[in-house]
């Protein structure tokens, strides 16, 4: 069976959470049949058929008025720019990047890139809608989804159910269509190894500061709850990893009192094992945040805003699984010295949080889901 997969970057990358999801998404296709990956980023390696370029085709005229088109339609949400269908769209050269291929299926990473995208007839297409666009336009606080907007997103998510045969959908993301099986993320934690003998003295966020909901998301942490929480343990830092940041937001960062933007580092390990505990303070995006099912594999308790614990189940997100929710300030610091400060508590969440995630996530279920849409 060959299969021919769709994504925004080469699917051997792994840095971010979206990339992750790419990768393992890759990784289970294999085990269906022969994957051919046709991308927007990476480098072309005919090894593991893998071509860069997805963006390229077409003449300039089409570019121009895509363009021009995406300059409009942004102008009524950010959002639009990637989910509505382009006016002219994109039809990828297929012969020529994989001569005498046949190709079975093809495989869509994100909805927006189906949308973009004019493929071969006759081939049953699936794809990963990842999450909802709806959902995604009502948690967006940038500005107020226009009942225009909302009806684009309806047509144009109208549009793309039409063109497929099934796919998936982040749990936690809800969409009326059958034909979509729930694929929970899965965090890449192989080469972060723990070192217990190191002190642990500060919190820790891990995310793409490229991404403006996750910079949002710590602006909102460092205006509520950090003074006061730093104000009461002026002995812990704070530390920021990933890359990205604007310099003025960078600067802004490290010159709160406590705070460390660290951006992008070699090995995470570090980090993690100085960590009393992992803060994922996103109240907005899309899709599940892989770094709190992160902190919960390698065994570190997790204090969350309510986004930052979607697709796990309500009744399971509690301290004896390592989870702590938090609203306020006076909440994530009652959490803090209730169960982090305290260390047979804190040791007990950190052992609870292993068992957790092993329980309920794996590459076999992963791969399961997969192959339940994908059949050779």
């Amino acid at each position: 069976m060959n299969i021919l997969y769709l994504a925004d970057s080469d699917p051997r990358l792994t840095e971010n959470g979206s990339m992750q999801r790419t990768n393992l998404l890759w990784r289970a296709l294999g085990e269906i049949g022969t994957v051919y990956a046709l991308c927007r980023l990476g480098e072309d390696s005919p090894e593991a058929r893998i071509r860069i370029g997805i963006d390229r085709d077409g003449r300039n005229a089409r570019r121009f008025v895509n363009l021009a088109y995406r300059r409009l339609i942004r102008t009524l949400h950010p959002l639009l720019d990637f989910y509505c269908r382009l006016p002219l769209s994109i039809e990828p050269k297929l012969e020529e990047r994989f001569p005498g291929v046949k190709f079975d299926c093809i495989v869509v990473r994100y909805l927006y890139r189906l949308n973009w995208l004019k493929l071969p007839p006759g081939i049953p297409v699936y794809v990963d809608v990842d999450d909802s666009p709806l959902e995604a336009l009502a948690r967006d606080p940038r500005t107020p989804g226009t009942p225009l907007a909302r009806a684009l997103l309806e047509r144009t998510l109208a549009q793309a159910l039409e063109r497929i045969s099934g796919g998936w959908i982040t749990r936690g993301g809800s969409l009326d269509e059958p034909r979509l099986v729930e694929l929970p993320n899965l965090p890449r934690t192989d080469s972060i190894r723990l070192d217990d003998t190191r002190p642990r003295r500060h919190l820790l966020t891990v995310g793409s500061m490229a991404y403006e909901p996750n910079r949002r998301g710590v602006d909102e942490f460092l205006a509520r709850i950090w003074p006061a929480f730093h104000a009461r343990h002026p002995e812990l830092e704070y530390h920021l990893v990933g890359r990205g940041a604007p310099p003025a937001t960078a600067k802004r960062w490290n010159a709160t009192a406590g705070v460390r933007y660290l951006g992008f580092v070699d090995d995470l390990s570090a980090e993690y094992s100085g960590a009393l505990a992992a803060v994922v303070p996103v109240e907005s995006g899309s899709g599940t945040c892989i770094k709190t099912l992160e902190a919960l594999a390698l065994g570190r308790l997790c204090l969350a805003t309510d986004f930052g614990f979607r697709g796990i189940p309500a009744s399971d997100i509690h301290a004896a699984n390592g989870m702590l929710r938090y609203a306020n300030a006076e909440a994530f610091i009652r959490d803090f010295d209730d169960t982090v400060a305290d260390e047979v508590r804190r040791s007990a969440g950190e052992a609870a949080a292993r068992t957790y995630f092993s329980t309920h996530y794996s590459f076999a279920a992963f791969a399961a889901a997969v192959r339940q849409v994908v059949q050779p």
